[in-house]
């Protein structure tokens, strides 16, 4: 059986999505490649034709038999906060409270609250949001790291790995090299691919998510003038608290719900730890 292995948020059902459409594996049923808001393949959970490729994540209770054929999807080290937000976005379509859950329990939740914030009331949409985002900072880089293990990942006995960045940087090698490990004949034309992977790239607009902060940081740090914050989420705002922790700066976050808009903004609240 194919097998396609992969850490949540990586992009794993487009993947899927292409070895179906392109491969012999294709059936009458057309797929015209669109995507939603949030630049999810997830539709192709429904599509019929699925049940040739078993497609998950390691926690997903998998088994490795001969002879699977299995493709996995590294992480990179450079994208995990991309892979967060894609989670949070395409997978629990922005419920914070629900995504949130699905990391901590409730009671943990809520005592941390307490007992760090003195915030007596439940963890739901009421909690402001400069007290999430200092929780959330206080976790975000070990739950990326734990989320989305390298190692894990890498010793799944694959026919074939790939990185998440491979499906950026150059697809239609990389789809050519899964065809040939997977045996199967590619029936479309290149053209094709590379037209339907440009409307993928063009949806992902969490890609470059960690970079695109860590970046903003540095140059806040060096005193740049007015560049716009990147933050899409909030998780993106407690990367970047964290972020400038790890450089030794704490911002003054008490009350600040509203999160710095510019470098210049933010040099004003930040202060050597």
């Amino acid at each position: 059986m194919i097998k396609l292995c992969y850490p949540p948020g990586c992009y794993g059902s487009y993947v899927n999505r292409c070895i179906v459409n392109y491969t012999e594996l294709h059936t009458d049923q057309v797929d015209n490649f669109d995507f939603d808001a949030s630049g999810s393949s997830h539709t192709i959970r429904t599509n019929g034709i699925l049940h040739v490729i078993y497609a998950g994540h390691l926690f997903d209770k998998w088994t490795f038999e001969l002879p699977d054929s299995i493709i996995t999807i590294l992480p990179d080290k450079d994208h995990g906060l991309d892979y967060f937000n894609n989670q949070f976005v395409k997978q629990e379509l922005g419920e914070l409270v629900a995504y949130v859950l699905h990391h901590f329990p409730i009671e943990e939740i809520n005592n941390k609250l307490t007992a760090h914030w003195n915030y007596s009331g439940h963890f739901d949409e009421n909690v402001p949001r400069w007290i999430l985002r200092e929780f959330f900072s206080m976790w975000i880089t070990d739950t990326i790291a734990s989320g989305y293990s390298f190692a894990a990942y890498n010793n799944v006995p694959a026919v074939l790995q790939i990185t998440t960045q491979d499906i950026f940087t150059d697809f239609l090698k990389t789809i050519h090299q899964i065809s040939n490990a997977l045996q199967l004949k590619l029936i479309v034309d290149n053209d094709t691919i590379l037209t339907n992977h440009s409307k993928f790239l063009n949806a992902q607009m969490f890609h470059n998510s960690q970079l695109n902060c860590e970046k903003w940081v540095i140059d806040t740090l060096n005193g740049a003038d007015n560049l716009p914050c990147p933050s899409q989420t909030i998780f993106d705002e407690a990367y970047i608290q964290c972020y400038f922790k790890l450089h030794g700066y704490e911002i003054e976050c008490d009350g600040l719900n509203d999160f710095s808009k510019t470098t210049t903004e933010m040099n004003k609240i930040i202060y050597k730890a």
